[in-house]
């Protein structure tokens, strides 16, 4: 499993190609009361994460349906937020899931954003993979 900022798929021959592939991400933070840029007209900032998950296709599982979910767990989270879920099966010997994940930075707290892919059988025990990225959050810097 990878995550990066851009992706690409070749429509010739399906091979997949990943572009800046994360392994830090800073957040600098700006005070509450700080004007903004007039260019902003939302200051909301979104994240945009390409997820790549491969998952290879063991013996028996060219028959019957799978479930798939990706997850994102901020620093500081106990839980993981559902991104995208639903079923799947297997139609070659691996199975690739491309899922654009939008979020707004989390910059409560640094510490490792973690990005997961999860397959099973319904109603069976999750499989999961996971990339971290770590996660910088940089207070605003003070004047004087």
């Amino acid at each position: 499993m990878l995550c990066a900022e851009h992706g690409a798929v070749d429509r010739y021959t399906n091979s997949a190609s990943l572009f800046g592939i994360f392994d830090k991400i800073i957040v600098s933070t700006v005070p509450a009361d700080a004007p903004l840029p007039p260019q902003m007209n939302n200051p909301r900032m979104v994240l945009t994460i390409q997820v790549l998950a491969l998952w290879a296709r063991e013996p028996g599982d060219e028959e019957g349906e799978f479930e798939y979910q990706i997850t994102i767990q901020p620093p500081g989270e106990p839980e993981a937020d559902l991104v995208k879920e639903g079923p799947f099966s297997f139609g070659a010997s691996n199975h690739r899931f491309w899922v654009k994940v939008l979020a707004e930075p989390p910059a409560k707290e640094s510490g490792v954003l973690r990005l997961a892919s999860r397959v099973r059988r319904p109603k069976g025990v999750w499989m999961e993979q996971s990339f971290d990225i770590a996660l910088e959050v940089k207070p605003p810097e003070s004047k004087g």
